[in-house]
């Protein structure tokens, strides 16, 4: 059995103890392949619904939550938003995603437990399971060189999310290379040239075709570029091609 075959088997085992306990049942945090995993797998007929959250709108990173059909009670997602705060902004080192990533997981804390990291101007903003809220303030205390502090965030988490621009325009169609050149304002020859070559991963997973079909709510990262969100198809013009929007992080 591979690695997605067991993945997959734990999945559905979750949502028949959701089922059978009558009762909502939690993943740990979810990249977006496993996310379209869980997606893919048919939940019609068995008794219960899936949905995702990971604190703010534009998650990459989310838990999904296995509701029964016939819930009665209310409920929410066991995870909350900490942050991070040097103690002497001053003498703060500039710090960046990896610097927090790499302190965070150093504490032997699994990656599954711990949904997006956000960093802004050498502080950050980290979702985790509710059971690792003490243990990270306590046990987190530096970043690199810089002393920091752990609290729970007072901050709207719609409100901790990255920087990104929205940007909306004319394409032929949704493949792959054209939405990247919209993104990123680069040619489509150069883009394909990337493609073939390992340069591009949509939703975390390596697409070497250019003709791939993007799909609402897809990331796609561009190696020497960066990294964007597709939004979706907003019309279609009398020509046939589609007006889309996105959103390119920066």
């Amino acid at each position: 059995m591979n690695t997605e075959e067991q993945f997959r088997k734990r999945i559905t085992e979750l949502g028949t103890m959701s089922f059978m306990k009558d009762m909502v049942m939690f993943s740990d945090f979810l990249d977006l392949y496993q996310q379209s995993v869980v997606r893919s797998i048919s939940w019609k007929n068995t008794g219960v619904h899936v949905e995702f959250n990971g604190g703010h709108e534009f998650s990459e990173r989310r838990m999904a939550a296995f509701i029964p059909d016939t819930l009665y009670y209310e409920w929410d997602y066991p995870f909350s938003c900490l942050e991070i705060r040097p103690l002497n902004p001053k003498y703060a080192e500039k710090l960046n995603h990896r610097d927090f990533m790499g302190s965070i997981l150093s504490l032997g804390v699994d990656r599954s437990r711990i949904g997006d990291i956000i960093v802004k101007n050498s502080q950050a903003w980290f979702f985790c399971h509710d059971q690792l809220i003490d243990f990270f303030m306590n046990e987190l205390h530096m970043i690199r060189h810089t002393e920091v502090s752990v609290r729970i965030s007072s901050a709207d988490p719609e409100d901790v999310r990255p920087d990104m621009k929205e940007i909306s325009g004319s394409i032929a169609s949704l493949r792959l290379d054209s939405i990247i050149a919209l993104a990123f304002g680069v040619s489509r020859s150069s883009i394909s040239a990337l493609i073939p070559k390992g340069g591009v991963q949509v939703n975390a997973r390596p697409v070497t075709s250019a003709a791939f079909q993007i799909s609402p709510g897809d990331v796609i990262s561009v190696r020497g570029y960066g990294k964007c969100r597709f939004e979706g198809s907003l019309k279609t013009t009398k020509k046939g091609r589609s007006i889309v929007k996105l959103y390119k992080y920066i």
